[in-house]
């Protein structure tokens, strides 16, 4: 066990909360986090877009090859000298914007759901460290149990020398235990690696440089709710299923927006000139006026557009239609099994209970020559499973209630943690 000591002691020590939180700004969350950011960034520009104004100006320069002449009965005027330079600085105010204003909501929509992923995103993380956390408890568990193992073991090793010394037990005796030893301290290896790749995954998903242990965690008993309240608060709450509905809605609201590019802009303009060319007197000078724009014919596109939103929207609704059969058959199974996982940990707690009796009275009767060596390694080696096995039950649980929060969209760090705990901290 100096390697699983070794790990423990240099490796950072985290709890689940803070685990949980440090996931969620980690890897692909963070990623998703920052599509949704970016997101929410488009549909600020083009709400602005719809109603807010625009300033811009251009400016020219241009030389003619000849002087132009203007000739009237009363004689002969130049127009403009032959290099002519203007400027023009413009404020367009919308007053309608159709196509714009119908836009801006579907990329509104769109932003709803890239949130909608990022949240999914981080409760699916979230789900991933709960399984390393508690994997990790689990196997600390049975490292436990196996150390107490080996040394009942060292101690029955040392006692059956001692007799096979003295004649009272013969030379096989002892080789059995030594075998059961070796074997015992193998399967302690293969914890630590365990353990090992454990820490490290779990390091990976919260974004930490070295391997992070867990601390056990306080937890209580959750309550028990019936399958179909899970449906139901699945069907609401989960984030894919928020994304996809949003994803949908974007679509259908951006079709409307293509068709609405047929309807003409309303907007006002401000204008300031300065014009060297200007055959008046004055060359610089304000000019506002109101503007009709409209584009009936864009190549054709418009319908095409349209055409294509729509056939995305109808593949959404599909997807969204599977999605949600989908999950159904996720909470039923996720219920399922945090049910199986209940009766487990029951059978685990009272085979423990059992194999410390038969333990007890067997060690008695090896005292009393009533029963072999082998038959008392038999017992000590199913109480050593029976420990790991109650420890990893408890475990099991939390894991399928973090299983069946993540199918019900529903994943927190106090959803992976007990009712009791959240009302009191009792264990």
């Amino acid at each position: 066990m100096l390697r699983l000591v070794l790990l423990v002691v240099a490796a950072e020590t985290i709890t689940l909360e803070d685990a949980l939180d440090r996931a969620v700004e980690a890897g692909s969350a963070a990623a998703a986090s920052r599509r949704a950011e970016a997101a929410d960034a488009r549909a600020s520009a083009a709400w602005r877009a719809a109603f807010l104004p625009t300033l811009g100006g251009e400016a020219g320069y241009g030389v003619r090859d000849r002087d132009l002449t203007l000739t009237t009965p009363v004689g002969a005027f130049e127009l403009g000298q032959r290099d002519q330079w203007s400027a023009v600085a413009r404020l367009t105010v919308p007053i309608v914007r159709p196509g714009r204003i119908l836009a801006a909501p579907a990329a509104s929509a769109a932003a709803d759901a890239e949130r909608a992923q990022a949240e999914d995103a981080r409760q699916r993380r979230s789900a991933e460290v709960v399984d390393a956390y508690y994997g990790w408890l689990s196997l600390s568990a049975e490292a436990e149990a196996n150390t107490v193992f080996i040394r009942s073991l060292e101690q029955r090793r040392d006692a059956v020398r001692a007799m096979v010394e003295g004649g009272r037990a013969v030379e096989a005796d002892l080789l059995r235990v030594e075998l059961a030893l070796d074997e015992a301290t193998l399967g302690g290896r293969r914890i630590d690696a365990g353990l090992e790749a454990t820490a490290l995954n779990l390091a990976r998903l919260v974004g930490a440089p070295d391997a992070v242990t867990p601390i056990d965690p306080r937890v209580g008993a959750r309550t028990r709710e019936a399958r179909e309240a899970w449906i139901e608060r699945a069907l609401s709450a989960r984030s894919d299923v928020k994304a996809t509905r949003a994803a949908q809605d974007a679509l259908e609201a951006s079709k409307r927006a293509v068709w609405a590019e047929y309807l003409p802009d309303l907007e006002a303009r401000g204008e300031v000139i300065i014009d060297n060319a200007a055959i008046y007197d004055e060359t610089v000078f304000f000019r506002g006026s109101v503007h009709l724009v409209w584009t009936p014919l864009a190549a054709l596109t418009r319908p095409a557009r349209a055409s294509e939103k729509d056939a995305e929207a109808r593949g959404v609704a599909a997807q969204l239609a599977e999605l949600e059969r989908a999950v159904v058959l996720e909470v039923t199974r996720a219920w399922r099994e945090l049910e199986i996982a209940h009766e487990a940990q029951a059978i685990a707690e009272r085979g423990l209970v059992q194999a410390q009796v038969v333990v007890k009275n067997e060690r008695l009767r090896f005292d009393e020559g009533r029963v072999t060596t082998a038959d008392l390694l038999e017992a000590e080696a199913l109480a050593r499973n029976r420990s790991a096995a109650a420890a990893r039950a408890t475990w099991s649980v939390r894991q399928a209630e973090a299983h069946l929060a993540l199918a019900a969209g529903t994943l927190t760090t106090q959803t992976v943690r007990g009712d009791a705990d959240r009302q009191g901290g009792k264990r």
